[in-house]
């Protein structure tokens, strides 16, 4: 489970790396050389961090930006339908998403879950929510798109599994593109162990 960080959406928030940034107002910054990056690439991976598509500064009340979610992917899509480029969406906001599900829901948490554990319950209940409103989203494009949960877990990467778990990753991934099926990738957080 990756620890929050202090970004801001305030600040400019790096989604496509080498290349595209969203600025405060959720567009693009253009240059000739981020433009010429983008134009060569083929791939894209686009890391989208848990305070860019959450509202809410404060952990315990994190919400889901909608607003943000859907500029995004339709920027993202554009990507993939009107300039064919295959797109690869890391993830974060289960654990910012739980946290609101479970509150809306009007659950209280037993006070003897905390931690990891009490982290793990919030991406376990909001993974689901996140990938739900990424699957709405991508559908209600003009041209809708397909869009693949991917759940790794830290162990799936270890040394003992490097040689059989990678290589079924890496084809899966290939898979999806080669489909036109742009893959969510997001951190099995509910079986991680650290």
């Amino acid at each position: 489970m990756q620890k929050q960080g202090s970004n801001s959406r305030k600040r400019v928030s790096r989604v496509f790396p080498q290349g595209i940034a969203f600025n405060q107002e959720y567009s693009f910054v253009h240059s000739p050389e981020l433009r010429r990056q983008l134009n060569n690439a083929k791939r894209i991976v686009v890391k989208i961090g848990t305070d860019v598509i959450t509202k809410n500064s404060n952990p315990l009340d994190k919400e889901l930006d909608l607003a943000a979610m859907r500029h995004i992917v339709r920027q993202i899509g554009a990507l993939h339908s009107n300039f064919g480029k295959q797109v690869i969406i890391v993830t974060s906001g289960a654990v910012g998403s739980g946290k609101n599900v479970l509150s809306n829901a009007g659950k209280n948490v037993p006070s003897d879950i905390t931690g990891l554990r009490l982290a793990k319950l919030h991406a376990a209940v909001g993974q689901p929510a996140l990938m739900q409103q990424y699957v709405k989203l991508f559908d209600g494009l003009k041209k809708g798109i397909a869009v693949a949960q991917v759940l790794p877990s830290r162990n799936d990467f270890n040394e003992r599994n490097t040689k059989i778990v990678v290589p079924e990753f890496q084809q899966g991934i290939e898979d999806m593109l080669k489909t036109g099926i742009i893959p969510i990738i997001n951190e099995n957080d509910p079986l991680s162990t650290a």
